[in-house]
């Protein structure tokens, strides 16, 4: 199991160390409790910065020895059985030893010599599952050049090995090479296997149900494959609590929240649950982890003051394109992804109303969000259709990354900060998410229902009541949003009629 790397100091030195338990079951091997490298710093903020970093160096450290751990006590008893009946003299074993730059292979007239310089050394090939490949693949080539020569003969020196018998003893030899790597508790699946072969393909018959969220499933494989990572890919059956406290404890250190915590031990959790209702395993372990002590607390974003609103869509003080962008957030409540992967066909008129079509959206949090429509409010009005005009389509130049996120957070956030004083930016914890707090305060403050500015925003209504009907319709929505006031968007309405 591994541990996460924590800090400490070393006698003579003022920096900070990361330092790092050793797996017991290698412990012994190799030699040492813990091992350590240093940060380079002595401040202790910019250390805990680097810690993970480091930890990554010195799991890299440990993998390589637990490496040759597994390989050096790998069985043998076929690979000796193919050796001999090759007839490849002891001393020539040398070849399977990939911490040394020696071994030998056949000549053109099958002698036994040291290996052609073309051929890549296996000390070159990472000390990891790679090199028990290697290994293989280096027995494999032998074997394929001793029956073309000819050569192979029993030890009698009278009966040619056939090549049968040699896939035979190869397909053994793999085995013996490769179990370390591959251990397991019986029949049991690893995680990675589990996870390939029956979870996702279980959550994506949900998500084409309708049952689950296509994002939830992308989000959920996503936090097994990091905590495969870092646990290891172990078989269902070994995972304890004990590995997902240590994987909580690397997400603290590298100052996670205590929400984001616990949402990447959701997925980890959901997997063995699955296995365990199939009874492939006695019991969930991660089921119920107590995680209120790990990682910071969460932070909500402040609502804007309208001295700082006026600072934003002040003409010149950011790009215009960021501003329709912080228009549309501030008039609707919508979230930054919504606007930001806005097409042109999701800007039409329904019941005489202007109305973003969110059915055509494919940045919805919650797929079953009961809002289809968000209406545009009157000084938003000129300012999108105007900028419409101009505009390519997309509306925004922003594209989902792999992590189904688009960059327009940090660039928006980078223009922010450049419209306020240090000061006062620094004075509350603003983001774009700032916004859409600013847009539910101002609806409260304009005397709307919680009910229509719930049903504006994508928030569901509370209680029994907010299950029935689909809510109100678009003319009262429109009328509500209306009442909000947005001064600091008068500048660019009237340079968008201009």
């Amino acid at each position: 199991m591994w541990h996460p790397a924590t800090l400490g100091k070393v006698s003579g030195s003022d920096n900070w160390y990361a330092v790092m338990t050793v797996p017991h079951e290698v412990r012994a091997s190799f030699g040492k409790k813990q091992v350590r490298v240093s940060t380079g710093t002595s401040d202790k903020r910019e250390a805990h910065r680097r810690l993970h970093e480091c930890e990554q160096k010195l799991r890299k450290k440990i993998e390589e020895h637990v490496a040759v751990y597994l390989i050096e006590n790998a069985g043998t008893e076929a690979r000796d059985e193919l050796m001999k009946k090759l007839g490849i003299p002891d001393e020539h074993t040398g070849l399977f030893d990939f911490r040394t730059e020696s071994g030998f292979g056949l000549d053109q007239d099958g002698n036994y010599e040291g290996v052609f310089e073309e051929e890549v050394y296996l000390s070159s090939v990472p000390k990891s599952v790679n090199s028990a490949q290697a290994i293989y693949a280096r027995l494999e080539e032998l074997a394929e050049k001793t029956i073309s020569n000819g050569l192979g003969f029993a030890e009698n020196g009278s009966d040619l090995v056939t090549e049968d018998e040699v896939s035979k003893l190869l397909d053994r030899a793999r085995q013996e090479i490769l179990a370390p790597f591959n251990a397991r508790a019986g029949d049991g699946y690893r995680m990675s296997e589990y996870l390939d072969e029956k979870f996702e393909p279980f959550l994506m018959s949900r998500a084409d149900l309708g049952a689950v969220r296509k994002k939830y499933v992308s989000e959920t494989v996503s936090s097994i494959r990091s905590f495969i990572t870092f646990s290891g890919d172990l078989d269902i059956k070994l995972v304890k609590r004990s590995h997902a406290y240590a994987y909580a404890d690397s997400l603290q250190l590298q100052g996670k929240a205590n929400k984001t915590i616990k949402k990447r031990l959701e997925g980890p959790s959901a997997l063995l649950g699955h296995a365990f209702e199939r009874s492939l395993i006695g019991n969930n372990p991660l089921l119920k982890l107590k995680l209120e002590g790990y990682g910071r607390k969460q932070q909500h974003f402040y609502p804007f003051t309208e001295e700082s609103l006026f600072k934003l869509f002040e003409p010149g003080s950011a790009p215009y394109q960021t501003q329709v962008i912080w228009a549309c957030l501030i008039a609707t409540g919508m979230r930054l992804d919504e606007v930001a992967l806005l097409k042109r066909e999701q800007i039409t008129k329904v019941d005489d109303v202007w109305v973003f079509d969110l059915n055509q959206a494919d940045a919805l949090k919650d797929e079953d969000t009961r809002r289809q429509y968000v209406p545009i409010c009157a000084a938003l009005e000129p300012i999108i259709l105007g900028y419409l005009s101009s505009c390519g389509d997309p509306l925004f130049p922003f594209r989902r990354n792999a992590d189904k996120k688009t960059k327009a957070t940090n660039l928006l956030m980078r223009h922010m900060k450049n419209c306020l004083s240090e000061q006062e930016f620094r004075s509350g914890r603003y983001g774009n998410h700032s916004f859409r707090g600013t847009f539910k305060d101002k609806a409260r403050n304009a005397g709307i229902s919680e009910e229509i500015h719930n049903r504006i925003t994508g928030h569901r209504y509370g209680g029994i009541a907010g299950i029935y009907g689909k809510g109100h319709g678009l003319v009262a929505m429109k009328e509500a949003v209306d009442k909000i006031a947005h001064p600091y968007l008068e500048k660019m309405s009237s340079m968008a009629n201009g």
